[in-house]
């Protein structure tokens, strides 16, 4: 009471300087007291610590020692003469202080022996249920691996066979394919066997086929072969005779000898490959040919000259030979002094003697022209009928 009223006189008075300095004496003191008696409970220091750091937490700073000093000393006597009962006062009240904390101390390590005592049965609780649960766990965790390893050995042992299963079932189909193959192989033998014996016949047939048409090809090479040698060898032969008619006619035509002509004739109707009407017609042509040769264009021309005198004269003798020996004189006579009608016709004279006029007119222009068959023929048909018919024929046909 007396520290209380104290500390109430102290609040109402202005602090000094040297009030100041005791307070903090006090304080100095206070804080050791309360180092003591932490010091006689070393085990409640910690706590201490930890509920001066709870208080704190919580606004408890009042409970401090400290601060009940500095509270103390707050309301200290001004004077000195006081100081030294305040002193003793606030000593005590530092003890009081100090036992009232190491109770509260005590009561607060108690409580927290019991919240510890509850935490650790709890916590023992929990690790024995957790204890519990983790060996529940590892004992279904066990159980679940012994059925994972039965699973896996049944497994194991599935694939094993599954392997040997297929295994064997590999070599049988690995069987069964090599004979398969073989038997395709021997069938694809037979039949490569059958094709080529078929490609054999085939290719044979083909050649025969082939060889037929070569044959009669060759065949129709041959035929036409001999048929244009036989033409080619009767164009030759039918050339050559065209040849050696052409020489025998140009030179029959010339006049002379034909001989060497005529023997080329008869040595082309010889050659072989003529037809056997042909050759009897060359022959007889050839036989009446003459054989002295035909005379030539002058003694032609001669020949006509005297034809042409024996034509006139016979032209004036009366017609059935009537006459005698006078008639023909005159009539040579006349002949003689007649004009020659060479190159034109006759002025006058009897329808006969005019005819045979003409007749020479026709065959001298023939003869100048170089047709000697023509003149021929012009005083042939011109004589015709009369006397110098015969004279004119023989004259013409019989050589001189």
């Amino acid at each position: 009471a007396s520290s209380a009223s104290s500390a109430s006189s102290a609040k109402k008075q202005s602090p000094t300087p040297r009030r100041k300095d005791a307070s903090v004496a006090a304080a100095g003191a206070a804080t050791a007291a309360r180092n003591r008696a932490l010091a006689k409970h070393p085990n409640v220091a910690p706590a201490v610590q930890s509920d001066d750091d709870d208080d704190a937490a919580d606004g408890a700073a009042s409970l401090t020692p400290a601060a009940l000093v500095s509270r103390a000393f707050d309301g200290a006597v001004e004077d000195d003469k006081e100081w030294s009962g305040t002193y003793k006062a606030m000593v005590y009240q530092a003890e009081e202080d100090a036992k009232a904390f190491a109770e509260d101390v005590e009561r607060r390590e108690k409580r927290h022996a019991a919240e510890l005592a509850s935490s650790t049965a709890a916590l023992r609780t929990e690790h024995a249920v957790a204890a519990e649960h983790a060996a529940n766990t590892i004992e279904a965790l066990a159980s679940e691996v012994e059925k994972s390893e039965r699973r896996v050995a049944a497994l194991a042992a599935e694939l094993t066979r599954a392997g040997e299963d297929a295994e064997r079932r590999a070599e049988e189909a690995a069987a069964e394919a090599e004979k398969n193959t073989t038997r395709l192989l021997e069938e694809q033998a037979a039949a490569l066997s059958a094709a080529a014996a078929e490609a054999v016949v085939k290719e044979r047939a083909h050649r025969a086929t082939i060889l037929d048409e070569i044959r009669m090809k060759t065949a129709a090479l041959k035929e036409a072969y001999d048929v244009n040698g036989t033409a080619l060898e009767r164009s030759h032969r039918s050339n050559r005779l065209s040849l050696a008619v052409f020489s025998l006619h140009a030179a029959a035509s010339r006049g002379g000898s034909f001989e060497k002509e005529a023997e080329l004739v008869r040595s082309a109707a010889a050659t072989a490959g003529g037809d056997a009407s042909d050759d009897a017609l060359i022959t007889a042509v050839l036989k009446t040919l003459p054989t002295k040769g035909t005379p030539t264009t002058e003694r032609l021309a001669d020949r006509l000259e005297d034809v042409q005198r024996a034509a006139r004269a016979l032209a004036l003798v009366p017609d059935g030979g009537g006459g005698g020996v006078l008639s023909h004189l005159v009539a040579t006579l006349a002949a003689m002094f007649r004009v020659s009608e060479r190159g034109g016709g006759s002025g006058g004279g009897s329808g006969e003697g005019a005819g045979v006029e003409a007749a020479i007119a026709v065959a001298a222009e023939a003869m100048a022209a170089g047709e000697l068959a023509a003149a021929a023929d012009a005083l042939e048909k011109g004589a015709e009928g009369t006397a110098a018919a015969a004279a004119v024929a023989v004259r013409i046909i019989v050589p001189v």
